[in-house]
């Protein structure tokens, strides 16, 4: 997997969690990061991963996602 996505260092523990989450399929990963979620206030997950307030935003998310929250 790419750990860099449009020029943003993706975070080795995001790379993790989303590569178990889509079961290893890297497009699916990188649409994931690109595309606006409603949850992050309507932003890509991407946008998030240049702070570490960011970062602990979208493991959250993921973690409520494993959960099945989808909120």
């Amino acid at each position: 997997m790419k750990k860099k996505i449009q020029g943003v260092e993706i975070p080795q523990q995001v790379i993790d969690e989303l590569m178990y989450f889509f079961k290893g399929n890297e497009g699916m990963v990188e649409d994931w990061l690109i595309r606006p979620k409603v949850p992050l206030g309507g932003v890509s997950p991407l946008s998030l991963l240049d702070s570490g307030e960011g970062i602990n935003e979208v493991l959250g998310m993921l973690d409520r996602m494993k959960t099945g929250d989808f909120s």
